[in-house]
């Protein structure tokens, strides 16, 4: 019986917390002997005590939505410092950041589109029937890069 018994130190090991942890989840439960003059639990009885008890999904993850509310600001005070180190690293870039690229990446190639024809007359002796096809789809494909823009932005 005494193999089966785990003090709060072994079980403070086995789980990988501090003594004064285990103690203060262990303080409801009812020993179930005593090992060198001191309480000792059965496993069965301990775990389930000193295991998270957060609801999970099919992979495993919990539902922070579950979540008790000081396991809950401590989710999202750890999710806030994740974001901060990836920005950091540059894995991540703030919203307003990739919005100015974008715009700026956008004004250059609708300036560069604005000036293809010119380019094509003057570099390469285009026609005016072929320059006023060149201008036609461009714009064309300028309205469409608009219309899909703002529907996937829907």
């Amino acid at each position: 019986m005494a193999n089966d018994l785990w003090s709060i130190s072994r079980l403070a090991d086995e789980f990988g917390m501090g003594r004064r942890t285990v103690k203060s989840r262990l303080d409801e439960v009812k020993p179930t002997g005593v090992l060198n003059k001191n309480p000792a639990w059965s496993l069965k009885d301990a775990a389930p005590f000193l295991v998270d008890q957060l609801t999970t999904n099919v992979d495993g993850c919990y539902d922070v939505s579950e979540l008790p509310p000081d396991l809950k600001l401590k989710h999202y005070q750890a999710e806030r410092e994740r974001l901060k180190l990836e920005i950091d690293l540059g894995d991540v870039i703030p919203l307003n950041v990739f919005q100015d690229v974008l715009a700026d990446s956008f004004k250059t190639f609708a300036q560069m589109m604005d000036t293809f024809p010119d380019v094509l007359e003057r570099d390469c002796n285009i026609g005016a029937d072929a320059l006023e096809a060149v201008q036609k789809t461009i714009d064309e494909v300028r309205t469409n890069l608009h219309k899909k823009m703002i529907n996937d932005s829907e």
